[in-house]
C-alpha cells in the first residue's frame, strides 16, 4: 500500500469514487427531503432526471478510468513477462588469451533461464575437432537442458586463419 497514492491513475480513481460517494449521499438526502416534504410530481421528475443524468455521467467516467487502469495493468504485465523471458545469443568471438583462436559463445542475455536449447546454423559450419564434422551435428549444441540468466558457454571453434581461408565461412552474414 506504500506509494499507492503516488500513482496518478490511482489518485484519479480515488477522486472519482469520492465524487461518486458524494453524489450518492446527495441523492439519498434529496430523496429523503422530497419524500418528507411532499413536493409536486413535476418537480420530483425534474430532480430525478437531473440526478439520473449526473449518475450516468459519473458511471461512464468510472468505466473509462477502469478501462484505462486495466489497459495500463496489461501493459505492465506484458513488460514484466518480456523482462523475465530468456534471450540466447550465439557468437563466434576471439579467444581472450589468443586472438588468433575463435571460440563459439552461447550466452543467455535475457532476464530469465532458458530451457531445452537447440542451436542450429544455416548454413551449417564445419567443425574439425569432432566426429560430427559440422556444428549442427555436434551433440553439445543439441538439447542443452538449462542456461541460467547471464550464463555463458564457450568452446574452441577453430583458428582465425583457417576460418578466413575456408570458403564456407564467406557465406556467413
Amino acid at each position: 500500500m506504500k506509494g499507492f497514492f503516488k500513482n496518478p491513475l490511482n489518485r484519479k480513481i480515488i477522486t472519482i469514487f469520492t465524487f461518486l460517494l458524494i453524489i450518492i449521499i446527495i441523492l439519498f438526502s434529496s430523496n429523503y427531503i422530497i419524500i418528507s416534504e411532499n413536493f409536486s410530481d413535476p418537480w420530483f421528475a425534474r430532480v430525478a432526471s437531473v440526478a439520473t443524468a449526473l449518475a450516468s455521467i459519473f458511471a461512464l467516467l468510472v468505466l473509462y478510468f477502469t478501462y484505462r487502469s486495466l489497459a495500463i495493468n496489461r501493459e505492465m504485465i506484458n513488460e514484466m513477462r518480456s523482462q523475465s523471458s530468456p534471450a540466447v545469443t550465439v557468437k563466434i568471438i576471439p579467444d581472450k588469451d589468443n586472438f588468433n583462436m575463435l571460440n563459439l559463445s552461447i550466452k543467455n542475455t535475457g532476464g530469465g533461464p532458458a530451457y531445452d536449447i537447440n542451436v542450429t546454423f544455416d548454413p551449417d559450419l564445419p567443425y574439425e575437432f569432432s566426429n560430427a564434422k559440422t556444428l549442427n551435428n555436434l551433440i553439445a549444441l543439441k538439447n542443452m537442458p538449462l542456461l541460467e540468466k547471464g550464463e555463458e558457454v564457450q568452446f574452441f571453434y577453430r583458428s582465425a586463419i583457417s576460418f578466413k581461408e575456408d570458403n564456407s565461412s564467406s557465406k556467413i552474414s
